[in-house]
């Protein structure tokens, strides 16, 4: 621990353990601390300049973009490493001259678990990036430039022969999207799998085939994360997320969904309702596939200049005609999102 400066020590040991409060000026003085270290950590890791959903803060940008949203990371940040965490702290002050190597520790930790909740997919495929080029290293198919502590992190480079390392990232990603092998497994690595990450491990040594020399494993991993969230499609349901495969349902939803048309242009109603029918069951759809927000009953009443309860009646129309023909095609994948277009 003694590789940190104090600072974090300094400020814990200025807190009256008999005491319920915080003085302001330690507060705000570990707050200060802690916007630091979180930035540092944040840049080491590709977080800074990466959508703030991936840590479970809404927005429509990235922290650069918002102080106010990055100050309530920094709070939420604080509970986590220290607040929640004083006790252990002060025990640790007992052995050690310097806790700062701790409270790192936690904040390493509360980025880990916020990455893993609100990024599932993106955690996984880094996490058996890492696995898998750990065997390449082991197999002596790469080598490794730029270890933490010996660890692969984003900074870390391979090259597939002792030569200067370029980081080229239309080649890689020319030639990691048109690999058959990828195009396989990439599905698969939205959960750990120590069977995909051998796979993986394959294509890698594989790339020096394709003329790659060399690669970083920043550049490599953010072409994975991206196509892979893009292999599904999320809903987020109850403050979770629903992942769904986009090739399944892509197979299935066009059949479904000229289905369910058919089924209203043929329906029993006057053309007039048949047509407001439709129209309701169109724009649930695109805002759904298009990622937009579902518009409520409301929403859609003032849309369509129509009373709550005639879009209440219509949706159940459009419900009960898809629970005719749902069943039909078998699909966990569509259930939910049928769901969800229908709610």
């Amino acid at each position: 621990m003694s590789n940190y400066n104090n600072k974090f020590t300094v400020l814990i040991k200025k807190i009256n353990e008999n005491s319920c409060f915080l003085p302001e000026s330690v507060f705000h003085s570990l707050l200060k601390t802690i916007n630091k270290a979180l930035r540092e950590r944040m840049s080491h890791r590709g977080l800074w300049k990466s959508p703030t959903n991936y840590l479970g803060y809404p927005s429509s940008g990235h922290w650069s973009q918002d102080d106010n949203l990055f100050e309530e990371l920094v709070f939420d940040c604080y509970v986590f490493a220290i607040a929640k965490r004083l006790r252990s702290l002060r025990n640790a002050m007992q052995r050690f001259d310097n806790i700062d190597g701790l409270v790192y520790r936690n904040i390493n930790n509360f980025l880990t678990e916020r990455q893993r909740t609100h990024d599932p997919i993106g955690y996984a495929v880094a996490q058996n990036a890492i696995c898998a080029i750990e065997q390449a290293i082991e197999l002596g198919a790469v080598i490794p430039e730029g270890l933490r502590r010996g660890k692969i992190c984003n900074q870390t480079s391979f090259s597939f022969e002792s030569s200067k390392v370029t980081d080229d990232p239309e080649l890689i990603s020319k030639v990691l999207i048109n690999n058959k092998k990828w195009l396989k497994i990439r599905m698969s690595l939205a959960k750990r799998n120590k069977r995909v990450q051998q796979q993986l491990c394959e294509l890698i040594c594989a790339f020096k085939d394709a003329d790659m020399k060399s690669f970083k494993f920043k550049t490599l991993v953010d072409i994975m994360k991206d196509d892979v969230r893009a292999s599904y499609f999320t809903i987020d349901e109850d403050k979770e997320k629903i992942y769904i495969d986009c090739q399944e349902l892509n197979a299935i939803f066009q059949k479904w969904y000229l289905h369910m048309i058919q089924l209203i242009e043929q329906s029993k109603y006057q053309r007039r309702v048949r047509h407001k029918l439709k129209l309701i069951f169109m724009i649930r759809v695109r805002s759904i596939t298009n990622l937009d927000k579902i518009l409520s009953q409301s929403e859609l009443a003032k849309k369509l200049n129509v009373s709550v309860g005639t879009i209440n009646a219509e949706l159940k129309i459009i419900r009960e005609y898809a629970q005719q023909i749902t069943s039909d095609y078998n699909s966990n994948s569509l259930s939910v999102f049928i769901a969800n277009i229908l709610k």
